[in-house]
């Protein structure tokens, strides 16, 4: 079960696969505000139908909310939504985005 981030509450500490502890110690960043921009980011990939998976519970977006959304990852658009919706700051979203890809091409996922 997720747990609660300490100092954001209402915010959920989701860890995928160490995705979120590698990024948080490679780009020096909270891990808390990691696991939210990267929620985000999978949110609005499930509801544009980018990514498909087991029935999730949305918390940032409304469902049917994303309806119109181009079905392609803008991660300056994902960095200003987690501004807006968990008051993570922009740049601090690029930078989580820009880690997840380094992590994904020490993976050769990328």
């Amino acid at each position: 079960m997720p747990e609660e981030n300490e100092g954001r509450p209402g915010r959920q500490v989701v860890d995928d696969d160490g995705i979120v502890a590698w990024v948080a110690e490679h780009e020096d960043l909270d891990p808390g505000d990691v696991a939210v921009v990267l929620r985000i980011e999978f949110e609005y990939m499930v509801a544009t139908g980018i990514a498909t998976g087991p029935d999730i519970e949305f918390r940032y977006y409304q469902p049917g909310a994303l309806g119109g959304a181009p079905r392609s990852v803008d991660t300056l658009r994902l960095a200003q939504d987690a501004q807006r919706l968990a008051c993570v700051p922009i740049e601090i979203g690029l930078r989580v985005l820009d880690g997840e890809l380094a992590f994904l091409e020490t993976r050769g996922l990328a």
